[in-house]
């Protein structure tokens, strides 16, 4: 997982160089404690003043976003003030990158028990792989 930060440069936010690592077999318990990790993590670094290279090229150490990403699945978990968590899929379109599912998006809403989150990225998973 991997947290953002707002690029001035690119005036869009951006991965900073951080990768939280869920290793397998894991538990929701451990799903969601990463995911509040990396969002707690979002918008703590500058991403203009970090290396030109990726976060996810450096973690795999491939040269190359596109050769970097070649298997994987996307989605993104963030919090919006107003309506809460939300979580939304996304598909890759070849020599395009990843495209977000707006119409598969998945808003829990600003209360959450424990295990929303975990169930609802493992359908954003699945909803990924489509």
């Amino acid at each position: 997982m991997i947290p953002i930060g707002y690029s001035k440069k690119l005036k869009s936010d951006v991965d900073i160089n951080i990768v939280n690592e869920l290793e397998s077999p894991f538990s929701d318990e451990n799903v969601e404690e990463k995911l509040l990790l990396t969002l707690d993590q979002c918008f703590t670094k500058n991403p203009d003043e970090l290396i030109n290279t990726t976060p996810i090229e450096l973690y795999f150490n491939i040269k190359g976003w596109s050769n970097a990403i070649r298997g994987l699945i996307y989605f993104s978990c963030f919090w919006n003030d107003e309506i809460g968590y939300v979580i939304k899929p996304a598909r890759k379109v070849p020599n395009k990158g990843f495209h977000f599912q707006k119409e598969e998006e998945i808003v829990l809403g600003k209360s959450v028990k424990p295990g929303d989150l975990a169930n609802s990225m493992k359908i954003a998973i699945e909803k990924s792989k489509k």
